[in-house]
């Protein structure tokens, strides 16, 4: 399977997101892609799932 930073911006990639912090002076442009990398790939799923939970019957 391909990365995601091929094809599409680099920084929804969550590994490429968090390379910044381990530097020093990280800038507010560089927090704002790692949260939005995050909620990409967590909140997003996390309430997709949370939905189809809530949606389904339980006997």
């Amino acid at each position: 399977m391909g990365r995601v930073g091929v094809g599409g911006p680099p920084w929804l990639d969550v590994g490429q997101a968090r390379e910044p912090l381990v530097r020093a002076g990280v800038s507010g442009v560089e927090w704002a892609q790692l949260l939005t990398s995050a909620l990409v790939w967590v909140a997003v799923p996390g309430a997709v799932g949370l939905v189809r939970v809530r949606r389904s019957s339980v006997a």
